[in-house]
């Protein structure tokens, strides 16, 4: 597990001032397409209660169309920055996020709101360093800026202007201690719009990122260093193919890393906030499946390879041939008729010994379906109002209970990738089946059991267990 700080708790507010600036009054500076669009995205991922968890009333958005207030001019962006840096206390994070021009002019840097005027930044826009000396007097102990500015072609008739200059750049590296800054491209290089998803470029790969994409490790918790590198790959992977160069970059001065975002339906993201604890296990057992093509021999072979293993933990004679195509030991299991399968007994009051047990038999074979069987079974209204509330996609229900309800779970799948998860009651108890989709085929992750154990499955599933 990542160390992550601003984990969110009740006494920490997370507040964000996010603008964005398509319009501008100079008639020397070119205007810009999707800039409010970015803002707008981004608000929308902050927002949702399990995903960005930032309080509506302390997210400002400032973009065109709005009303005046809310427009993205220099007064409203100012106002708005120096109030939540005086009234962010200790445990709290600020977010800032520009998404327009940005420009050096005299030697300083400076981010272009609407009614800026080029020959005079100093007095109509918004200062980087000023941007950084206000936010860095403020008590919050993090402070997130995210710029996707120096935009290409920002003034008339000058196909340089609005390139990162060393200037810029310089001013970006520079930064105090509690700070992280993520900016859309380096030195001597243009942020970027992209028509055909009406977005910037960069804006629409960290959007992407904080939906769940970027994360990498599969907790849960999409972080600062997480969406950076997720953005920079996508970003340079499109700026190829266009043939142009466009290069994200992130200076960090943050202890531990920052959460920007959760994924729905993530066990580890649910459990952080779940207030819900239980000394049972509640399972009964699991099973792995593995599919064999190459027949009974081949399989076989491998499930002998998992009884060599197995001589790790039981004596020769505790490992036996029972019934046919059926290898026993004292805590389950291996079939290898049709395929290879691992049954494996849970007993509560030696679960970490299973636990090594069940790490050690996962690796070296490719493992296509993960099964739990509960000694309880669900309440089913309770199970789909547990899916609704964490993002879960209900994809098949059978009314009468005969068939499993089958979802769609982004947070129990591999990056990008929900999993296909089913839920049945049967005579023994309740039934969940797991099936990830890896590298392009319908098998498990080589790490899959680091968050499909049983202590995060009944995390989740507990409240819909009678």
């Amino acid at each position: 597990m990542k160390g992550v700080s601003l984990a969110t708790t009740s006494a920490q507010r997370k507040w964000a001032i996010l603008i964005g600036a398509n319009e501008y009054h100079d008639s020397a500076i070119n205007s810009l397409k999707f800039c409010a669009n970015d803002t707008k995205s981004l608000r929308e991922v902050l927002v949702q209660p399990d995903r960005g968890g930032y309080d509506e009333t302390g997210t400002v958005l400032l973009t065109d169309g709005n009303g005046r207030d809310s427009l993205p001019t220099r007064s409203n962006i100012m106002s708005r920055v120096s109030s939540v840096a005086k009234m962010a206390e200790r445990e709290d994070s600020i977010l800032f996020a520009f998404s327009g021009h940005g420009m050096e002019e005299n030697g300083l840097s400076y981010l272009l709101p609407a009614d800026a005027r080029t020959g005079v930044l100093a007095e109509t826009a918004i200062g980087v360093k000023w941007i950084k000396e206000t936010l860095g007097h403020a008590s919050a102990r993090a402070k997130i800026v995210i710029l996707d500015a120096c935009h290409a072609g920002a003034m008339k008739g000058k196909a340089d202007a609005g390139r990162m200059t060393e200037k810029f750049s310089s001013e970006i590296l520079d930064l105090a201690e509690g700070f992280a800054m993520l900016s859309s491209c380096k030195l001597n290089e243009s942020s970027y719009e992209w028509e055909e998803k009406q977005h910037g470029v960069f804006s629409y790969f960290l959007c992407e990122g904080l939906r769940g994409y970027a994360d990498a490790d599969g907790d849960g918790i999409v972080t600062v260093s997480e969406a950076s590198s997720y953005v920079t790959k996508k970003v340079k992977e499109w700026a190829f193919r266009k043939s142009v160069q466009q290069s994200p970059n992130l200076e960090y001065r943050v202890s531990g890393d920052i959460a920007l975002s959760y994924v729905p339906g993530s066990f580890k993201a649910i459990s952080q906030a779940s207030q819900a604890r239980t000394e049972e296990t509640y399972v009964s057992s699991m099973s792995l499946l593995h599919w064999d093509n190459e027949g009974r021999e081949s399989a076989n072979d491998k499930a002998k390879a998992l009884c060599a293993k197995l001589l790790r933990f039981y004596r020769a004679d505790e490992i036996t041939a029972g019934e046919k195509d059926v290898y026993e030991f004292p805590d389950g299991t291996i079939s290898y008729a049709g395929g290879v399968t691992l049954e494996i007994r849970y007993d509560a009051s030696r679960i970490n010994e299973i636990d090594t047990l069940v790490r050690a038999l996962c690796s070296g074979l490719e493992w296509c379906s993960l099964e739990y069987v509960f000694t309880k079974k669900f309440d089913t209204g309770k199970l789909i109002a547990l899916c609704n509330r964490h993002g879960i996609t209900i994809r098949s229900y059978d009314p009468r209970e005969v068939s499993p309800i089958v979802v769609s779970a982004p947070g129990w799948g591999t990056v990008g990738q929900p999993a296909r998860v089913s839920f049945l009651n049967s005579s023994q108890g309740a039934v969940i089946t797991i099936v990830q989709s890896y590298r392009g085929r319908e098998v498990l992750e080589d790490a899959f059991y680091d968050k499909l154990n049983p202590k995060t499955i009944v995390e989740f599933i507990s409240p819909a267990l009678v």
